[in-house]
């Protein structure tokens, strides 16, 4: 499993609601060390509950744009070629999501690409095409966001929250992806290529999100933006 600084056996022993029948023993799993059984139990879930949420966005395909242009931006992404503030760059082998590659160090690049807006072109083209290789990329850039964007462990002593040194967890971005995440796990929640882990994951971080948005001190934009998400992560 991944690591991220909320636990396997905190999340599934006291995130989790155990009222619900199939998740019932997931807190009794965990507990006695029998995460990869767990994991399954909860992935094979959340894959079921999001089933019809999946076949509805593949019925709106004709509000997307043209085919074409879903594979173009998709192929884009693929190659690591990410674009925030209008700016492109094209990582190497891993992406560096706390990278700047601006010549004046234009601090809204970083926040901006850890807003995710790029991988919708991912999402989208899956979507219409149901190749694999795409959903495969959004859970592999995913999981390589996971692994170096560990949740801080407080909100920074700033007027707007997380804003200080952290590239990956400014509020306002921890916002704006519980926006944008949900839309995503639905497409690709039925995925082959999308694991019981990378499910797992994905739901860990969102409860993180949650947290990390309820300790936030921020005012006017940021804050309408943070109360909106952790009413819906919480």
């Amino acid at each position: 499993m991944i690591t991220t600084k909320l636990s396997d056996v905190e999340f599934f022993s006291s995130c989790i609601n155990t009222d619900i029948p199939e998740l019932s023993d997931i807190s009794f799993l965990a507990k006695n060390g029998d995460i990869s059984e767990a994991t399954h139990v909860f992935a094979g879930y959340i894959r079921n509950f999001l089933k019809n949420e999946s076949e509805m966005a593949k019925r709106k395909q004709g509000l997307l744009p043209s085919y074409d242009t879903l594979k173009k931006e998709a192929e884009r992404v693929k190659g690591h070629t990410l674009i925030s503030c209008r700016v492109p760059y094209t990582f190497g082998g891993v992406i560096d999501w706390e990278f700047n590659p601006t010549y004046n160090n234009y601090k809204e690049w970083p926040w901006v690409l850890n807003r995710h807006f790029d991988w919708s072109h991912l999402a989208n083209y899956y979507l219409v095409s149901g190749d694999e290789a795409f959903a495969f990329e959004r859970a592999s850039q995913y999981l390589s966001w996971a692994v170096q964007a560990q949740c801080p462990d407080d909100v920074l002593d700033h007027p707007n929250g997380s804003i200080g040194e952290t590239k990956c967890w400014r509020t306002l971005e921890a916002a704006i992806r519980m926006t944008c995440w949900p839309g995503y796990i639905k497409i690709f929640s039925q995925s082959p290529s999308v694991s019981d882990d990378v499910i797992t994951v994905f739901f860990k971080s969102v409860c993180e999100h949650g947290r990390h948005l309820s300790k936030s001190v921020s005012e006017r934009n940021f804050l309408i933006q943070e109360m909106n998400r952790e009413v819906n992560t919480t």
